[in-house]
């Protein structure tokens, strides 16, 4: 499948195929960039040929501000041995995130209607990268985190604020109980250490 800005994409092939590592890194920096903001205005300019694939970005609101992250190439060796080259293509967007629900509601509303927002308690991110075959232009595959999913942003505030969590002792060690005899081990060492030790 193919969004309407892969066009745009084709007619940079050349340059895209020439980004390696034998040109100048700063000449290839540049020509990165300005390959972003040109693919930021190809999408901005419409949203509708995307949206299908741009699942999850907010790109009709007036206010909506998105960012093309990335446009790189990244090379494989296929199943007949020869180097392929794909393009990377990363676009990303954030929405204000608030701890309270009922102010996250309000603070939607008012982004959506124009009026001013309190200032928001974290950053909640969100979008898409995509995976294009070069040779056919063709949309490998894509990856998307909807930046309108209640759930994800839900789950986003319960992680932040500790709720549901484990420490990162318990996802490796168990249950990171005292009476585990690695933990009982340590705990004497870092009681000697200290001058703890009875």
């Amino acid at each position: 499948f193919q969004p309407v800005f892969i066009d745009f994409l084709r007619h940079e092939l050349d340059a895209i195929r020439r980004w390696d590592l034998s040109r100048d890194r700063k000449v290839i920096f540049e020509e990165m960039r300005s390959l972003r903001a040109r693919l930021h205005e190809e999408v901005k300019k419409n949203p509708d040929g995307a949206k299908w694939l741009l699942k999850g970005l907010r790109l009709h609101e007036d206010q909506a501000r998105f960012e093309v992250h990335s446009v790189r190439p990244a090379r494989r060796t296929g199943p007949d041995g020869h180097t392929r080259v794909d393009l990377v293509v990363e676009i990303t967007q954030h929405r204000r995130g608030y701890f309270d629900p009922a102010e996250q509601e309000q603070a939607d509303y008012n982004f959506q209607e124009g009026l001013p927002v309190h200032p928001h308690d974290f950053i909640f991110r969100g979008g898409v990268t995509l995976i294009i075959d070069l040779e056919t232009m063709g949309v490998r595959y894509y990856i998307s985190k909807d930046i309108t999913s209640d759930d994800r942003l839900r789950r986003q505030r319960e992680f932040l604020s500790g709720a549901n969590s484990i420490s990162l002792r318990s996802l490796y060690f168990s249950c990171g109980c005292a009476e585990e005899p690695f933990a009982l081990l340590h705990r004497s060492a870092e009681k000697e250490v200290l001058g703890w030790a009875n």
